[in-house]
């Protein structure tokens, strides 16, 4: 069985590695093949001796690297308990400036919101391109989606901050 797939070409040498040790590691704990073409970014995954649920977790582990995620960030994919959620920007933001501002917001000054969401929720935040991608598990992957959706529709920074506090409080209660 084989899957194909698409990364942007400035991922290609991320998922590859130096001397090609990610692509790899990857290979060798999932069992599958991985074959890169690093002139057009198309990935074939064929299946090999993987079983059926972790080939199908490397595909979503691709998808973050391709996503702009480290593969040691990809990796949590593997645990049965994480997810991947992806969302397109271009739904929010029509024009290209607006996509910017959209993506500003996200990130803040010098990392600080995606970082303020990221050490609250214990989720990982990418934003490449046009596309906002987390990397989380229950009931914190949730809070972390509500709060970029938040932030997408415009809310006020201050407001998501205080909405996680009140959020990530009300879940451990």
């Amino acid at each position: 069985m084989n899957t194909y797939l698409k990364i942007p070409m400035d991922r290609v040498p991320i998922l590859i590695g130096k001397k090609g040790e990610t692509r790899k590691r990857l290979e060798e704990i999932t069992l599958a093949k991985i074959e890169v073409d690093s002139q057009t970014g198309d990935v074939n995954l064929e299946k090999k001796e993987a079983n059926p649920l972790t080939f199908y977790k490397l595909e979503s582990v691709i998808k973050a690297i391709g996503r702009g995620f480290s593969p040691d960030h990809a990796l949590y994919l593997l645990d049965d308990n994480y997810v991947l959620w992806l969302t397109d920007l271009t739904e929010y933001a029509k024009s290209e400036k607006s996509r910017e501002t959209k993506r500003s917001r996200i990130i803040g000054t010098k990392g600080a919101v995606r970082q303020y969401i990221e050490d609250s929720t214990s989720c990982f935040i990418s934003v490449q391109g046009k596309t906002v991608a987390i990397i989380g598990k229950e009931p914190t992957l949730s809070i972390a989606i509500d709060s970029v959706s938040r932030l997408l529709q415009g809310s006020e920074i201050q407001a998501v901050k205080t909405f996680v506090k009140k959020a990530i409080l009300k879940q451990k209660s």
